[in-house]
């Protein structure tokens, strides 16, 4: 029997709740805190890396944190270039003919999920990007233990995976059955945006729902004095991806124009590795930071001129970080950096913003309203 009232069950399953500035650990971190805010009942899985680093969720009664065990890492680097050489083959070989290492999700997920047959809940939440997590879910779930396990299940997708077009090269065709396996037993895949819909395959479209990333708008500040930088200062958050969104043709753009500005970036280890060829002079213009935390990242960027996008060129994904971008209140110069659009690059940095990217309503990114949204799947 399923629980009537208003306080629901709900067993989310995710990959790492450690890592916080990964959007799918942010989906799952800012989930949970609002579910259990609200009085709801909350099973949380992740795996167990850097365990003593998470204060992301703070504890409470309503909430059960467990864990699969680590997987398994990629195979070592080594020191000698042949052999250095040699194990990123393999490690690239594995990654695409098999999902080695995320494909051990499929296997956690599945025995973590037996344990918890007959415990009913509301709602099954599982989390993807991995998407293994998915078919561990699916490799559970059937006409006999789905009602002992939850009443509904969303498969939460960030991403797709075999509509994905931001891969370098498309996942191998035999994942597309088991893709079209897992979601069959999905009630519903929850996507992030309605654009989204045309990666996924179209037997599932009834199944989509849209749920945007959510924010806890109540842990935001921003600068509130007048912004007078010297010179024009903007900022780019995110990584980075070799043939779309690469800034060495925006760079050198504004480099022939001999601009003078201040480009702030904050980007994961290795997004560094595409400014390596860039002149000395221009390089004294740009300073380069590891990722840093949602709330200190929106106020710092509520401090520049502007924000820089990069396209992906695809309007089936389109990056978290533009809610972020929309939280400072700043101007969002959003370009494709493989066919700029000079004349609005120069408005920009004449501090000229008309025609400035604008992410709308964004009330819809409120946790709250996304926590409704979840729940209303259940009810």
């Amino acid at each position: 029997m399923q629980n009537t009232s208003n306080k629901k069950k709900i067993l989310i399953l995710s990959a790492n709740i450690y890592d916080t500035t990964s959007p799918r650990t942010m989906r799952t971190i800012e989930l949970t805190t609002e579910l259990i805010k609200q009085g709801h009942s909350v099973v949380l899985y992740s795996a167990t890396e850097n365990k003593s680093k998470n204060q992301a969720i703070q504890k409470s009664d309503n909430l059960s944190l467990k864990s699969y065990s680590s997987c398994n890492t990629k195979f070592s680097r080594s020191s000698v270039p042949f052999i250095r050489l040699l194990l990123n083959i393999v490690n690239r070989i594995l990654d695409y003919l098999f999902l080695y290492p995320s494909i051990q999700y499929f296997i956690k997920v599945r025995k973590a999920l037996k344990q918890e047959i007959g415990k009913q809940y509301d709602l099954l939440i599982s989390v993807a990007v991995p998407h293994p997590i998915h078919w561990g879910c699916a490799c559970v779930i059937n006409q006999k233990t789905k009602p002992l396990l939850c009443n509904k299940w969303v498969a939460d997708c960030g991403d797709p995976f075999m509509g994905s077009q931001t891969e370098t090269i498309s996942h191998p065709f035999y994942f597309k059955y088991i893709e079209k396996w897992s979601f069959r037993k999905a009630d519903y895949i929850s996507i992030p945006m309605a654009t989204a819909k045309t990666g996924y395959f179209p037997e599932f479209w009834e199944k989509l729902v849209i749920i945007p990333q959510g924010v806890d708008f109540a842990k935001i500040k921003i600068y509130e004095k007048p912004i007078q930088n010297d010179v024009i200062t903007f900022i780019y958050a995110g990584g980075f991806l070799a043939n779309k969104r690469e800034p060495a043709p925006f760079l050198q753009y504004i480099e022939n124009q001999q601009y003078n500005f201040k480009f702030i970036v904050y980007t994961k280890c290795g997004g560094s590795n595409y400014f390596d060829h860039i002149s000395s002079a221009l390089r004294q213009k740009i300073e380069i930071h590891d990722y840093i935390k949602r709330e200190e990242l929106i106020y710092q960027m509520s401090k520049v001129d502007f924000l820089l996008n990069l396209e992906n060129g695809t309007s089936v994904q389109m990056p978290s970080k533009l809610i972020d971008y929309a939280l400072s209140m700043r101007p969002i110069l959003s370009i494709d950096a493989n066919n700029l659009n000079t004349k609005l690059i120069d408005e920009f940095f004449e501090r000229n913003y008309t025609h400035q990217y604008n992410v709308e309503n964004i009330a819809q990114y409120n946790i709250e309203n996304v926590t409704k949204a979840f729940l209303s799947l259940c009810e």
